[in-house]
């Protein structure tokens, strides 16, 4: 068995846990329960899953067991309950109960259903109140896993992953400290830019009242100040509804969505509000989001989209689109030029320094080359992202919408392979030290900015793909092409500092992501093996403390 294979997790459903059909309405369950306890349950659950100074979700035995003792928290029914849980324990490694996703489906239902917020006189502490809760969950898993059993003869890791990608992509953690730098950059380069700046501007005021920086400090204080006495309930918030300056209300509405299991409502606003000023965080990570690839949608949908001049849409998605694109770029050209300040001898282009005239036509040889002697990593970087229908539609032909070929190029293989071999041809014309004629390695790389593409599959998907395309061009035989890196955005973020002092790093790096030829791990699975604890860029740290200087005694979170 492949040493870099993903271990699976059994999640256990209703009918699984209890060997009976589960109830033909989930939700009759909870009737007569109060909607406002059950979802401030489920937050804390949810937080304590993967608390503020966590970055990975916890799903241990350990973290299982005391899960069921809070669900169950009456020893006739806990200890039946464990038992048949140890016996699913015997059988799987590591089965689960309780995990992100079962949270957050049965938030987002029960936001939207028509249980009432509170119930006179109501008594959470009885057994019967709880067990209720618990099957109600075990019903969510049901929903939430619902992977029809592949015929064993046509499974492949192409269909697993089509299968498994809404799922997985609730699994993939975010840094803190480096996800909202990247939001508030892109903030400041929409703010920047002549087309977007006033409606940038308000957006924020009208949405927020708030500036772009005030934004960003605003749902970092949310994120790191809130503090109660006792951390596990670090997930609830206390304001005077008096000083009407918080945040809050803006980020705890409901919004009407009939697809539930694309928790639309939680993404828009990732808060629940109590009543009388209290609030409960439903999703730490959905908060980050915020400010960054969910604000990408809501500010076109909300705000853009909606906007006329002399009877026509002023702005279109295209050129939206093309204009994160190029922030992504932007991006990525300043932290691969941070990388390798240090090391004069390497020779690194991106982009438009990658374009040359070759008679009538211009080349464009790739987007990312960086040389050190007869090492290269050549890349192409997609912005573009996998929307919801491709997403959640279980199979292979709504992920690639019928058009393999289609979706493969769209995500820059080709263009790799293609760039591979343009630069062995023309590399000459930008680099007088490429070694032509000579022995040389080449890194293929694919950079991505939406974390789907960071799921355990996707990777080794990628790769079988670009050795399939590899091999309808033709090389010297002294070129070695090692196999596809999919590097995230957030894997540049997160191997920076440590590239910066040791810029060959980048090689021992990329060369151990593909140490198993049978299945490539995503990358983040490498930098977690070889990079002890995370290290954040002297410019990060400015950041924070310039909105903390600046935001902290003037504006209320």
């Amino acid at each position: 068995m492949s040493s870099t294979l993903p271990s699976p997790q059994l999640i256990l459903g209703f009918e699984t846990f209890f060997g009976r059909s589960e109830p033909t309405e989930r939700l009759s369950l909870l009737q007569s329960l109060p909607k406002r306890e059950i979802i401030t349950e489920l937050a804390g659950l949810n937080y304590r899953l993967k608390p503020k100074d966590s970055i990975e979700y916890s799903s241990s035995y350990a973290q299982q067991v005391e899960e069921l003792k809070r669900f169950v928290p009456f020893w006739g029914l806990f200890l039946p309950y464990k038992a048949l849980f140890d016996a699913h324990t015997a059988k799987t490694k590591d089965p689960v109960i309780f995990t992100r996703a079962t949270c957050l489906f049965a938030i987002e239902e029960i936001l939207k259903s028509d249980l009432a917020d509170v119930e006179p006189n109501f008594v959470m502490d009885r057994q019967e109140v709880w067990d209720a809760i618990f099957k109600y969950l075990l019903c969510v898993n049901t929903v939430i896993s619902d992977i029809k059993n592949p015929d064993e003869e046509n499974t492949t890791f192409e269909s697993v992953n089509a299968k498994l990608l809404a799922l997985n992509e609730l699994l993939i953690p975010i840094d803190p400290i480096y996800f909202p730098y990247r939001g508030y950059k892109l903030l400041e380069y929409l703010h920047d830019s002549p087309e977007y700046k006033d409606e940038l501007t308000a957006y924020l005021a009208s949405t927020y009242g708030r500036t772009y920086e005030e934004l960003v400090h605003a749902v970092m204080s949310l994120y790191l100040a809130n503090k109660q006495p006792d951390n596990q309930f670090d997930f609830m918030y206390f304001t005077d509804p008096a000083k009407g300056s918080t945040i809050l209300p803006a980020l705890a509405k409901v919004f009407s969505n009939p697809d539930t299991i694309k928790l639309v409502s939680l993404r828009k606003y990732p808060f629940a509000s109590n009543g009388e000023g209290v609030y409960c965080l439903i999703d730490n990570a959905f908060l980050l989001e915020k400010i960054y690839s969910q604000f990408v949608h809501d500010f076109w949908f909300d705000w853009l989209k909606a906007i006329s001049h002399e009877g026509k849409s002023k702005f279109n998605i295209a050129s939206y689109r093309g204009k994160i694109g190029y922030f992504v770029e932007h991006y990525l050209h300043y932290w691969m030029t941070y990388m390798f300040a240090k090391k004069a001898s390497y020779r690194m282009l991106t982009f438009d320094e990658l374009k040359f005239q070759k008679g009538k036509n211009q080349i464009e040889l790739a987007d990312l080359y960086i040389r050190d002697g007869n090492r290269i990593l050549v890349g192409q970087v997609k912005s573009g992202s996998i929307y919801d229908q491709e997403k959640f539609g279980g199979d292979i032909e709504a992920l690639y919408k019928g058009d393999r070929e289609k979706f493969f190029a769209n995500f820059g293989v080709h263009q790799l392979v293609s760039s591979i071999q343009e630069i062995n041809e023309n590399m000459k014309a930008l680099d007088k030290g490429f070694p032509k004629g000579h022995s040389y390695e080449v890194y293929p790389c694919i950079v991505v900015n939406d974390k789907v593409f960071q799921t355990p599959i996707m990777a080794n998907v990628f790769n079988d793909r670009f050795q399939e395309q590899l091999q309808k061009i033709t090389l010297p035989s002294r070129v070695k092409i090692h196999q596809l890196t999919l590097l995230h955005v957030s894997d540049i973020e997160r191997m920076s500092v440590a590239v910066n002092k040791r810029p060959k790093l980048v090689w021992e790096l990329l060369k151990f992501n593909t140490r198993d030829p049978h299945f490539i791990p995503p990358f983040y699975n490498t930098l977690n093996i070889k990079l002890v604890g995370r290290e954040y860029a002297q410019e990060v740290r400015e950041m924070y403390y310039d909105l903390i200087h600046r935001f902290s005694h003037s504006t209320s979170a």
